[in-house]
């Protein structure tokens, strides 16, 4: 009998070691789920819990300003349509949607599939009118970030990141606004990594028309399309301040700053690093394309910058950058790429299908395909898209699906 008890007591041992099963929790609206509010299902779950969120809108205090609490769970819309399900936080101060502050959120705590809509942050003091992230760092996934507001002061019109290093990945930021950063603000120390990511008709007041970079932030972009932003001083599209972001295959389209810097603005002992990028039509009053100053030595290589206005780049106090395999083409202003090194093609026509229609994927006779060049190497961000330039008009879903 002794031995028995034994047994059992081990056994129950080891039973109380085991984890506890991971539950899904179902949100829905219309009643029929355990929960008819999002924070309600939040609050019931547990570490590793998953909270399903059923096709819907939802608005109300239960279902904006979201926080998880110190636990990480997974928070689940519809993944492959984000659309039918939508988190509307209706343009009310102070409302955005989703709040991660201090709790410690890792990549095992996940937001996908959702449609967040219409926050709206007032001030310095709240930034983030989408979602705000501090000190945590979860998987933003699948997810259409429309129509929020950072204003009076605050910045992130999308997402602001505040010491947090996010995976930012199959995500669409339009139409957010905000005095710095309208569509994503990266304070402190922020490295988010960005992936299949757009950013398109963003508004900043000021700068980081797309992307504000602050003081060590270093983000990771790969296959990110920047296209039709505006800041109202500098970077239309990327603003870096103190920070050393990395480009691979991004595309730099139709964006504007009032003063500097249409596509680029860097600065401040900035070393941002850019390899297959693409800049086109971006438009500033002092260079379209990149724009340098402060002491900032970015690398810059397999790229084209063609058709900006106000210059391709310009290199401003002791602004050193390492540009090779580079083309520029009818700049606007200046196609000089601040380098006296040979291998960069100045004033040969890159050979886009058809930019009047905004398509800059290069056609079969292009110079920047790998078997057009001495170098072998593919410049820009695209790869062939067409076998002669300018046949069919092209929309710009379709360049979209050159990064998938």
């Amino acid at each position: 009998m002794t031995a028995v008890r034994l047994v059992t007591a081990a056994a129950m041992v080891a039973a109380a070691a085991l984890p506890a099963t991971a539950t899904t929790i179902v949100v829905n609206h219309d009643g029929t789920g355990q929960f008819e509010t999002i924070q309600e299902g939040i609050d019931a779950a547990s570490e590793g819990d998953t909270v399903r969120v059923m096709p819907g809108t939802y608005t109300g205090s239960l279902n904006t300003n979201l926080a998880f609490g110190a636990k990480n769970i997974v928070l689940r819309g519809n993944p492959a349509d984000p659309s039918e399900t939508i988190v509307d936080c209706q343009h009310l101060s102070g409302n955005r949607a989703i709040k991660l502050v201090g709790t410690g959120q890792d990549t095992t705590s996940v937001v996908d599939g959702f449609t967040i809509k219409r926050g709206r942050v007032v001030g310095p003091s709240e930034p983030g009118a989408g979602i705000r992230c501090w000190q945590t760092s979860p998987k933003l996934l699948n997810l259409v970030i429309t129509d929020n507001v950072a204003e009076f002061g605050s910045a992130g019109g999308g997402i602001y990141c505040g010491n947090s290093s996010p995976v930012i990945r199959n995500v669409t930021f339009s139409v957010n606004s905000s005095d710095n950063g309208a569509g994503l603000y990266c304070a402190t120390f922020s490295s988010p990594k960005l992936r299949n990511v757009s950013f398109a008709d963003n508004v900043a007041g000021n700068r980081g028309g797309a992307i504000y970079c602050g003081t060590g932030s270093d983000p990771t972009l790969a296959g990110v399309a920047i296209v039709g932003n505006t800041a109202g001083n500098e970077g239309g599209g990327l603003y870096c301040f103190q920070s050393s972001p990395t480009l691979t295959r991004v595309t730099f389209l139709r964006n504007v700053a009032t003063q500097s810097g249409g596509g680029v603005f860097c600065g401040d002992d900035s070393g941002p690093s850019l390899t297959n990028v693409t800049f086109a039509l971006n438009e500033a009053a002092d260079t379209g394309g990149i724009y340098l100053t402060d002491n900032c030595d970015p690398t810059i290589s397999n790229t084209i910058i063609a058709y900006s206005t106000g210059g391709a780049m310009s290199c401003q106090f002791d602004s050193d950058p390492v540009v090779t395999h580079c083309y520029s083409h009818e700049n606007d202003g200046d196609d000089d790429l601040c380098s006296a090194r040979p291998d960069n093609v100045i004033g040969v026509d890159p050979v886009f299908c058809d930019i009047g229609n905004d398509d800059v994927t290069l056609a079969s006779t292009s110079p920047c395909l790998a078997d057009g060049n001495e170098w072998e190497e593919l410049v820009g961000a695209h790869g062939q898209g067409c076998s002669e330039p300018a046949v069919e008009p092209a929309s710009w879903g379709r360049i979209k699906a050159f990064y998938r």
